[in-house]
């Protein structure tokens, strides 16, 4: 595993840990039997009831399991050990139709086989890959002809600013190198401790 993808690896473990307790998650909520899908995604999502999803990116996993209370039998993929491992006890403890495979996208392929009726990937998932035409070759790869691809966003300018101080400090137009930077907090605001 090269070094960024590694470094990225180790964070997201991190974040994993911290993120399941935090309240910005919502995860009471989400237990409760409310959705993590925002409005966008839910306007481009059609009926996937019945329909096979793959969710790349998919972080500890409670799109992928709302997506699968909307009927959809879901795979979701991350990096992070320890968010798939939180993500597959929720599978576990709500009892849906959802599994979850760890491993870098760019190896994905070594671990799962077939198509999808959906690839969906949502927030902050480009600026962590060092390769779209890689990333895009993935989804080219599990999309089923005719399937669709849901892929929801923020505007890259927003990858210019320092998280930390929020000054611009990074070229709009990247040069090829990662970015690397040392964060104290989440994007959720809390500490990495």
């Amino acid at each position: 595993m090269n070094s960024p993808i590694k470094s990225n690896k180790i964070l997201w473990d991190r974040l994993a840990d911290l993120h399941i307790e935090d309240p910005w998650y919502k995860l009471d909520a989400f237990l409760q039997g409310e959705t993590t899908l925002m409005p966008p995604e839910l306007e481009l999502l059609t009926d996937v009831s019945g329909k096979s999803v793959l969710h790349l990116q998919c972080h500890f996993g409670l799109d992928s399991l709302s997506l699968a209370r909307l009927g959809a039998h879901v795979t979701g993929v991350d990096l992070s050990e320890r968010a798939i491992l939180k993500a597959r006890e929720l599978a576990g403890a709500e009892q849906l139709d959802a599994r979850f495979i760890c491993a870098p996208l760019h190896e994905l392929e070594q671990t799962l086989t077939g198509t999808f009726d959906l690839v969906f990937t949502t927030y902050g998932v480009l600026d962590w890959l060092p390769d779209l035409a890689d990333w895009a070759r993935v989804i080219a790869t599990y999309l089923r002809p005719g399937g669709q691809l849901v892929l929801v966003e923020f505007h890259p300018f927003l990858n210019c600013f320092d998280l930390e101080s929020g000054i611009l400090q990074y070229p709009y137009f990247a040069d090829g190198k990662p970015i690397t930077e040392q964060i104290e907090r989440s994007y959720t605001g809390t500490p990495l401790g």
